[in-house]
C-alpha cells in the first residue's frame, strides 16, 4: 500500500479532475480520468507494456530495479527484480516470453526470461549509451538506439550478437571516443543523438528520432538501411506515438512544446506542429547555454512515448513541466481539453528535472495505452509513481 500522504495527493488529483469535468457540459467525446496510482518510491524513468500478460514494467533508476504492475489490479506484483545497472530501454517479446533491456551506462543488451525472471544468454555490447529498444517479433530481432555512438544497433536475439549498425544522421559525436557526459573526454560536436524509436510491423519501417538534429530517419528493417530523406520535425524530438490504423506518426518536440504529425505513407509532415500545454520555452532554448536564470517560461516540454487509442483516434501526451496529460484528437489534430494533472504540480524550480535539483512537483513522461483494459499509464518521475487513468472517463468534456 502507498503512504497516507500519497493517498491524499492522488485523492486530491482525482477530485480536482472530476470537479473540472462536472462543470462542463457533456458535448464531446469522453476524456481520460484518473482512477489510481502505483507507488514505485524512486525515480521512474522507463516503462513498457506486456499486453499478453497484462503487465506494465517500470524501472526505478534510483535502485536499478524492475517493478511489475498487475494491469488488472494496478498494484505491484512479486518482488522487484535487480537489474544490476542503470537501464533505460525495455520491451517485451511476446513470441519468446522475454523482457529485453538495455543498460545506459554499461552499454549492453540483456535478456530476461519472464517465467523464471532470470537473465538468459550472454550480454550483448552495443556502444556508448544505448537508450531505446524495440523488437521485431517475426524475426526475433532487436533494434537499439545507441545515443552517443550515433547509430541503431541491430541485434540477433537468438544468437545474442550485433548483426549490423545503421548510422543515423551525422552519426556519433566527435572526436572519436569522446563522451558528452564526461568532462575528461569532451566532444567538439554532439552528433545526431538517436533517441526514441517506433516500429510498424506491417510496413517494416523503423522510425528513429535524431534528438540534436531535429529530424526523424526511416529504416527499412528488411534491408536494414535508411530509406528516403530525413524528416524535419520540431526541436529535440524525443518520443513517438503511432496510430497504425490511420498510418500516422506523432512526435514529441521537447524544446518547442509541440507534437509533429507525419504521414506514414509519404513520410512527410502534415500541417503545423500541435502546441500542447504551456507550449514553447521563452526565450527559446534558454537553458541550453547554461543560463537557467534566463528562462522566463519553461514551457510544456512534452516527453517520452505517446499513448495511442486507435479505437477513438486519440493521442495522449505527457507534459513534463506542466505535470499533466494532454489529449489530442487525431481527426482534427487539435488538443481536446482540459489537461489532466498526473503529478504534484509544476516543477519547482522550473526545468529542475534535467539537473536533479527538484524541490517539488515532478516530470510527467512516458505514456502507455493498454487497449485491452482502456487504461493509460503515465510516469511521474520525481513523485516516484505511475498514475493510472481510464481512457474513456465517466464524464464527457468540451473540446478546445
Amino acid at each position: 500500500m502507498y503512504k497516507p500522504a500519497i493517498k491524499f495527493v492522488v485523492a486530491t488529483l482525482i477530485a480536482s479532475t472530476l470537479a473540472a469535468t462536472h462543470s462542463i457540459a457533456a458535448t464531446a467525446p469522453k476524456l481520460p480520468e484518473v482512477v489510481g496510482l502505483v507507488p514505485i518510491n524512486g525515480s521512474v524513468f522507463t516503462t513498457a507494456l506486456n499486453s499478453k500478460l497484462n503487465e506494465i514494467y517500470a524501472i526505478n533508476s534510483d535502485n536499478s530495479k524492475l517493478y511489475i504492475i498487475d494491469g488488472k489490479t494496478d498494484k505491484l506484483k512479486g518482488q522487484p527484480f535487480d537489474l544490476g545497472s542503470v537501464v533505460n530501454g525495455i520491451v517485451y517479446n511476446s513470441k519468446t516470453d522475454q523482457i529485453i533491456i538495455t543498460g545506459l551506462i554499461d552499454g549492453k543488451l540483456q535478456v530476461i526470461d519472464r517465467k523464471t525472471m532470470q537473465f538468459v544468454g550472454a550480454p550483448v555490447p552495443l556502444g556508448l549509451h544505448p537508450v531505446n529498444v524495440v523488437v521485431d517479433e517475426t524475426t526475433n530481432t532487436a533494434f537499439v538506439s545507441v545515443m552517443h555512438s550515433g547509430y541503431v544497433a541491430v541485434v540477433d536475439l537468438k544468437k545474442h550478437v550485433v548483426k549490423t549498425k545503421i548510422k543515423i544522421g551525422t552519426g556519433a559525436p566527435t572526436p572519436a571516443g569522446c563522451d558528452p557526459w564526461d568532462s575528461k573526454k569532451p566532444c567538439t560536436t554532439q552528433g545526431s543523438n538517436p533517441l526514441d524509436m517506433t516500429f510498424h510491423q506491417k510496413t517494416h519501417k523503423l522510425y528513429v528520432a535524431a534528438y540534436l538534429e531535429n529530424t526523424v530517419s526511416v529504416i527499412n528493417t528488411l534491408a536494414n538501411k535508411v530509406v528516403g530523406s530525413r524528416i524535419p520535425v520540431g526541436s529535440q524530438p524525443n518520443g513517438f506515438g503511432f496510430n497504425q490504423t490511420t498510418n500516422r506518426l506523432y512526435v514529441n518536440n521537447w524544446q518547442d512544446g509541440t507534437v509533429s504529425v507525419i504521414d506514414g505513407k509519404t513520410n512527410k509532415v502534415i500541417g503545423k506542429p500541435i502546441v500542447v500545454g504551456s507550449g514553447l520555452q521563452k526565450p527559446a532554448h534558454c537553458y541550453e547555454a547554461g543560463k537557467l536564470t534566463a528562462c522566463k517560461s519553461w514551457g510544456s516540454m512534452p516527453l517520452g512515448p505517446i499513448g495511442v487509442n486507435e479505437a477513438t483516434n486519440q493521442l495522449y501526451v505527457a507534459s513534463s513541466n506542466d505535470g499533466t496529460l494532454i489529449t489530442i484528437d487525431g481527426k482534427t489534430n487539435k488538443v481536446a481539453g482540459p489537461d489532466v494533472p498526473v503529478t504534484t504540480g509544476f516543477l519547482v524550480p522550473a526545468g529542475c528535472a534535467n539537473f536533479g535539483a527538484c524541490k517539488k512537483g515532478s516530470s510527467a513522461q512516458n505514456v502507455i495505452y493498454n487497449k485491452a483494459t482502456d487504461k493509460i499509464y503515465v510516469v511521474s518521475l520525481r513523485d516516484g509513481w505511475v498514475m493510472v487513468l481510464k481512457s474513456q472517463g465517466s464524464k464527457a468534456t468540451h473540446a478546445h
